[in-house]
């Protein structure tokens, strides 16, 4: 403990040093030759807090959250419908906002909504995620679902088990960590989809029973 207090005192005492023989201009260069990592991971890490605040007060008070990624404007009844159906209250907010173009290489146009959803993901704040299957696939190697194969009913399981996404985490846990929909479903009635959409339950989300009831839902109608 001495010692590594000492090498800190040490440390600081060192910089101290070098910052009196350095003009204003010369210890801005220094400072951020230095410490540009540092400082640009707190920069982001601020950046994506204060993104992050503004999504929670920009959408309110709601009951379930989905953000659909590379979708259209559509319309939100199936949502309301599913939660009303298991009575469940009806206050949702659809954000089709985010684009990711590029699931195989990162690409400018795809940073700004990876640093969107690595917040979202991190932080608990997102209930439903829907993409194409490409984009899910790099969320579900992240392990970023919940398991529906312990929470879906057995029976909807067994009648509709070709819709199942099934894959092994880093862990070696076998999952079912979405669904995937094709044309039929109730997104792509509802005018969010005109191709094959995985979607499913963010892991550590606020809303799991109301998640829960739109991925049943989801199952329910697709096809109809």
């Amino acid at each position: 403990g001495d010692i590594i207090m000492w090498k800190i005192h040490e440390f600081f005492r060192t910089e101290k040093e070098k910052m009196k023989s350095l003009t204003p201009r010369q210890r801005i260069v220094y400072l951020w030759d230095y410490y540009k990592l540092t400082i640009g991971a707190f920069v982001l890490a601020a950046a994506l807090l204060i993104y992050t605040l503004g999504y929670q007060s920009g959408r309110g008070k709601v009951d379930m959250y989905a953000v659909l990624i590379n979708a259209g404007e559509g319309d939100s009844t199936p949502f309301i419908r599913a939660l009303e159906e298991k009575n469940l209250s009806s206050t949702v907010s659809v954000d089709v906002s985010l684009s990711y173009k590029n699931a195989v290489e990162l690409v400018e146009e795809d940073i700004s909504t990876i640093e969107v959803l690595y917040a979202l993901f991190s932080m608990g704040d997102m209930d439903l995620f829907a993409a194409n299957p490409a984009v899910f696939e790099r969320y579900a190697a992240q392990d970023g679902f919940e398991n529906l194969e312990l929470l879906l009913p057995q029976e909807l399981q067994r009648d509709h088990t070709d819709a199942l996404i099934r894959y092994t985490t880093e862990t070696s846990q076998e999952k079912v960590g979405g669904i995937l929909l094709k044309n039929g479903s109730p997104l792509h009635r509802a005018g969010y989809y005109d191709e094959p959409v995985a979607v499913g339950i963010a892991a550590r989300c606020e809303h799991l029973d109301e998640a829960l009831a739109m991925i049943e839902y989801l199952l329910e109608n697709t096809g109809e």
